[in-house]
């Protein structure tokens, strides 16, 4: 086993997935999907990290009796992932593109949940609120001291991110 195997075994069977969860929280997974439980504890032995679950299908109506079951090692935890990721990035071929793209996710992720997005985020709902009440750009600026252009500036930079990652509002 070494990380050239698994990161082209990712390469075809695996999967990044970002997603909400019950509580309208921002979630993201790796996980590589396969008939072989044993591969995958192979993987997840070797790697350290992750957990083997069989892919149930009882829940699925187009299941078919005659698909073989199926396994998924998934990774959940962000350190695991980030360590998952600088592991096969220079490796994969298939989805290097898409792999160096949820890297980024990630660590703009962190930023944005980190002590420094606090202040940014109360200034942009500050921002939003003098909007929604027909404020204008100097008098926004004025508040959280800024000129006119450099208040809307900000807003149309930080605004984006917020919206985009769902944590804003």
């Amino acid at each position: 086993m070494n990380w050239e195997y698994i990161a082209g075994f990712f390469d075809g069977e695996g999967c990044f997935s970002v997603y909400y969860d019950k509580n309208k929280r921002v979630k993201y997974q790796v996980s590589i999907s396969q008939t072989n439980e044993k591969i995958l504890k192979d993987i997840q032995k070797y790697i350290g990290f992750g957990k083997v679950y069989n892919a149930d299908h009882k829940g699925n109506k187009n299941w078919k009796s005659s698909w073989l079951v199926a396994y998924s090692l998934r990774i959940s935890k962000r350190a695991d992932i980030l360590s998952f990721i600088d592991q096969i990035e220079d490796k994969i071929i298939v989805k290097k593109d898409e792999i160096k793209t949820k890297k980024k996710m990630l660590i703009e992720l962190d930023l944005i949940k980190s002590k420094k997005w606090e202040k940014i985020r109360y200034n942009l709902k500050i921002c939003k609120k003098m909007r929604d009440s027909k404020k204008s750009w100097k008098e926004i600026g004025e508040t959280i001291n800024k000129n006119a252009e450099s208040a809307r500036c900000f807003v149309k930079e930080h605004r984006n991110k917020i919206e985009h990652y769902d944590i804003f509002g």
